[in-house]
């Protein structure tokens, strides 16, 4: 990293990747969102956690950008959304519960999607998350009965 004191300058392969300061980068937004996320995960089970993309797809997009979902089977899900338009989870156990929220990642919000249930297909439709146009997280964990 690069310090006020001690600038990085140029790495062993040639590449430069910026001059600012880690004591300045660290206020930066990109910064504060990294650190909501982390906080997100440190409350969760993430060093258990395996990917699993097949988890969730849209539904009616060809698209560049995926999302992607990672977790604990049966336990709990953490899915990546960069678009959120026609969000269909998979994979579930048929007819379970859950309980799921949306989680902004632009200023750590959480809101509750409330109990939701798998169809026999082991499908889930998400709702629209509380604002359009930006990355959101949803999270689900399974009701044990």
């Amino acid at each position: 990293m690069s310090g006020r004191r001690e600038p990085f300058g140029i790495s062993a392969s040639g590449m430069n990747w910026g001059e600012t300061a880690w004591e300045d980068a660290i206020d930066y937004p990109g910064a504060v969102q990294i650190g909501l996320g982390a906080k997100l995960l440190q409350e969760l089970p993430w060093s258990r956690f395996e990917p699993h993309s097949e988890w969730v797809s849209w539904k009616n997009r060809n698209s560049p950008e995926k999302p992607q979902s990672a977790g604990i089977a049966d336990l709990i899900r953490v899915m990546y959304l960069p678009v959120c338009d026609d969000v269909t989870v998979r994979g579930l156990k048929a007819n379970s519960s859950h309980r799921a929220f949306w989680f902004d990642l632009l200023t750590g919000r959480r809101t509750a999607i409330g109990k939701i249930n798998a169809t026999e297909k082991g499908l889930w439709d998400a709702p629209l998350p509380p604002l359009g146009g930006q990355d959101w997280v949803l999270v689900m964990n399974e009701e044990k009965p």
